[in-house]
């Protein structure tokens, strides 16, 4: 089904390490251009963010990450974490209150959030009562059944995602372990 032809205001709003720990841990490349492409069908994206943490000083795994998700449209908002305590902080907070100010502002019609985490369902509980469609996409291994049951539509990203064997584009991220050391979540 495509929703070309609607003139529905979409916006993603990507938790990034909940759906990143899933790929790694299941060997799994997703390429996040197409994912996107792939979740809109066709629809006119208006916004896109990414909701992550970094570590605050010295090396952070994820910079080149977050740099490459800047230069391709994604509107990029980081949490700093403490790197000793290998947790990540306020990156739920973040972007529930986004998603929340953002439908108040009547700034989309559809709210397209990439995430399984249940934290979220009071939130699209919230922007359903203000006339706001919600879907969600995570892979079914990850999804809540809190969240699930609160949206408008679910969608599988195993759909979209390929196993890591696969030799991947230079446009798909593609993480060393060196860059996967130290991080903070």
């Amino acid at each position: 089904m495509t929703y070309a032809d609607d003139p529905v205001r979409l916006e993603i709003y990507f938790d990034h390490y909940n759906i990143y720990k899933h790929i790694r841990e299941g060997e799994l490349m997703l390429d996040y251009i197409e994912m996107v492409n792939r979740l809109a069908e066709g629809r006119h994206i208006t916004e896109k963010f990414v909701f992550d943490s970094r570590v605050r000083y010295g090396f952070d795994p994820l910079r080149k990450t977050h740099d490459w998700m800047r230069n391709n449209g994604f509107i990029v908002f980081l949490r700093y974490c403490d790197p000793n305590k290998q947790v990540q902080k306020g990156v739920d907070m973040t972007m529930g209150l986004e998603i929340q100010r953002r439908a108040y502002e009547n700034r989309f019609d559809v709210a397209l959030m990439i995430t399984g985490d249940g934290d979220f369902a009071p939130v699209c509980e919230y922007i359903r009562r203000l006339g706001k469609k919600v879907e969600v996409a995570a892979f079914d291994e990850i999804l809540s059944s809190d969240l699930k049951s609160v949206v408008d539509r679910y969608h599988d990203l195993k759909n979209i995602a390929s196993p890591r064997f696969i030799e991947p584009d230079k446009d798909k991220i593609t993480l060393t372990e060196s860059e996967l050391a130290g991080e903070c979540y």
